[in-house]
């Protein structure tokens, strides 16, 4: 099992306990600097804090400048391999120096450590081995730093803080021996005793060791965001410190004859009785309210597993169901009640179900917590009259500390694949009458230019001859030269129309915005002739046929001269953008002229559509089913928006770079 229960903390607990992490290894290195300075320039304040205190030996500290510097190097957790080795060997120092002194006292040995640092002469404080440190100095010593190596190896917590803790309880019982005057806690026979500021040292070390994993080990409950954490970090504080506080007021009162010591053991208890049952009122309010809110957030998410559209669906580590919705009622044809505790295998057809236990298995096993179901091949679900259907779904599984469970969120998509399969025989039945146009288109147009040539040149020859012979008949004869023209124009149209269908190109990085000047320099002299303008704005580069971009921008403008108002001056707006993260290119054609009703939309682009009968506009209505089918090949769209009398405006979107597939085709 695990030391850590990643994702069940309250943040803003773990991130205030790893800043007092951060403070306290300063202050420990401060602590020991500022003794070894007393030591250096016999500043007694320094060394004993209080004049006839024990002093801080001067290896005492060094030793909590090394633990200090170890913790303020392993504070970061993730800290690189270099930090966390010398850590480590300042952690080694600090325990040997303990283990040293220890050894000392147990043998009665004198490894020359106690006076390395500095002399220290015999005097009245110091009965025994003058500069050796304390007895329980070097214990903690031994106990943290043994802490601090394994805090260094990220790994057994457990023992980490188990040290730890051990230590902190030497340092508040020799606190507590100075608070209220007790030589024995503190002190031991003819050693040396620990002195005041060392125990307060030790206590800053050991909070700083526990605080900085504070989601790890034993201290995981006190940062949990769990009612037990709430309780903990309350209860806590109050354990340590009321009876502390209040023992500490009733000695002071029992000191000032206030009282007999009877009295004041007596008001002691009452006073913790008290403070503890305010303690625990506050503290079960407090939990009442969270339950409060979390059966309200049950209500809530109770609500949200009725309303859902999807069928969402629970099951235990033995695949049984332990969560069936309203929409998973719906999809299968089963109440909850009938289904629940019972096996999932219920809902799969008989096909499938041992595959889909060993799939669930074997999700169980791997390190992510949630994956879509059915990448490799269909999934499918089976309805309660035994019917089977398709179905997408997704699965979760719980926290990796609790019982396995999982959450199967399930659509049924028989109506998305019946759609599917429609599109797709539609697709297919386009194409095909797409192919058909484009053959017909094709060889129509062939077929028809030798007779139309004979047409033309025949005609000419006959109105070289008849100008003097039969004047009369030149009026027909025009009129047969103007059919021909707009005959070939039709035949040109088709075979331009079957050319961008059928017949492959090289893209390449074409500038819209050049490239739409290109095509009004092509339209300059119908331009002329109309005594329209055309504003060419900032348009993107993208990837594409450059002659079919140049022929798509001038049918559209073109087309927008072509249908202007007989009472006002043509105009034409080209601009461009880019949108979608810069992945879609869109083209803008606006015009001034007569627009079209909507209810046409779908016609205007489809071949030999003319929704303007009168001859003045004239055309093959032909040129914006190529422009379709030139943006269709790029894989974009063209739609339009208009109202009649009131202009138009013309948008096409293009991917800007072409897929490896489209650029194949």
């Amino acid at each position: 099992m695990s030391s850590r229960l990643d994702g069940r903390f309250d943040e803003r607990v773990v991130s205030a306990l790893r800043s007092v992490s951060r403070g306290s290894f300063a202050l420990v290195v401060v602590t020991g600097l500022l003794v070894l300075a007393g030591w250096a320039f016999d500043i007694s304040v320094f060394k004993s804090v209080l004049p006839g205190l024990v002093t801080m030996k001067a290896n005492t500290a060094a030793a909590f400048v090394l633990a200090g510097l170890a913790l303020g190097l392993l504070w970061d957790e993730e800290a690189q391999r270099g930090r966390r080795l010398a850590a480590q060997a300042m952690a080694l120092v600090v325990a040997l120096v303990g283990l040293a002194t220890l050894a000392e006292y147990v043998f009665g040995w004198d490894l020359g450590i106690d006076q390395l640092l500095f002399k220290e002469p015999w005097g009245a404080v110091q009965t025994f081995a003058p500069g050796r440190m304390a007895p329980a100095t070097a214990a903690c010593f031994l106990l943290l730093g043994s802490a601090l190596l394994l805090l260094g190896g990220r790994r057994a917590y457990w023992l980490t803080q188990s040290l730890t803790l051990a230590a902190h309880l030497i340092s508040v019982v020799t606190l507590l021996g100075y608070l209220f005057n007790a030589g024995m806690l503190y002190g031991a026979g003819p050693y040396t005793t620990i002195a005041l500021h060392t125990s307060f040292a030790f206590f800053v070390l050991s909070e700083g060791i526990l605080f900085s994993r504070p989601s790890c080990g034993l201290m995981a409950i006190v940062s949990s965001d769990s009612a037990g954490g709430v309780m903990a970090r309350r209860l806590l504080p109050a354990a340590l410190g009321v009876p502390v506080v209040l023992t500490w007021f009733r000695l002071l009162g029992q000191q000032a004859r206030l009282y007999e010591s009877e009295f004041g053991l007596l008001l002691l208890v009452v006073s913790l009785v008290l403070v503890l049952v305010v303690l625990i009122w506050v503290i079960a309010r407090s939990l009442t309210a969270m339950d409060a809110r979390r059966k309200a957030a049950e209500s809530r998410f109770a609500n949200i597993l009725d309303i859902a559209a999807d069928g969402i669906i629970a099951i235990d580590e033995d695949h049984r169901i332990t969560l069936f919705n309203q929409a998973a009622e719906r999809i299968f044809g089963y109440d909850a009640g009938e289904v629940v505790g019972r096996p999932l295998d219920l809902l799969l057809p008989a096909r499938i179900a041992e595959g889909h236990r060993d799939h669930v298995n074997r999700f169980r096993d791997e390190a992510v917590n949630a994956r879509r179901m059915g990448e490799r091949r269909e999934i499918f679900g089976r309805r309660k009259d035994g019917s089977e259907f398709p179905a997408e779904a997704s699965i979760s599984k719980s926290d990796p500390q609790e019982p396995a469970t999982f959450t199967v969120i399930l659509r049924d998509v028989t109506e998305q694949k019946r759609a599917q399969e429609k599109r797709r025989r539609h697709a297919a039945e386009l194409e095909r009458s797409n192919k058909a146009l484009e053959d017909f288109a094709y060889i129509a147009s062939h077929d028809l230019q030798e007779p139309l040539r004979k047409i033309q040149a025949f005609g000419g020859r006959l109105k070289v001859k008849c100008g003097s012979v039969a004047p009369d008949a030149l009026e027909d004869l025009g009129r047969m030269e103007s059919a021909a023209a707009r005959m070939q124009t039709l035949i040109d149209d088709l075979l331009e129309y079957s050319r961008v269908a059928t017949t492959p190109q090289p893209l390449v990085t074409v500038d819209l915005s050049e490239t739409a000047r290109e095509a009004v320099s092509d339209l300059c002299l119908r331009i002329e002739q109309t005594g329209g303008r055309v504003f060419i704005g900032d348009m993107p580069a993208i990837e594409a046929v450059r002659s079919q971009m140049r022929q798509l921008i001038g049918n559209l403008i073109w087309n927008a001269l072509k249908f202007r108002r007989p009472d006002a001056i043509p105009l034409v707006n080209v601009y461009g953008q880019v949108t979608n993260g810069d992945a879609l290119c869109q083209l803008f054609v606006e015009d001034n002229g007569i627009g079209f009703d909507e209810k046409y939309l779908d016609r205007i682009f489809q071949p030999f559509q003319r929704l303007h009968g009168r001859s003045e506009y004239e055309g093959t209505g032909i040129g914006l089913a190529i422009c379709r089918r030139i943006v269709e090949r790029h894989g974009g769209t063209i739609t339009a928006k208009s109202a009649q009398g009131l202009g138009a405006t013309f948008i096409v979107t293009l991917p800007t770079t072409q897929s490896k597939e489209d650029k194949a085709a």
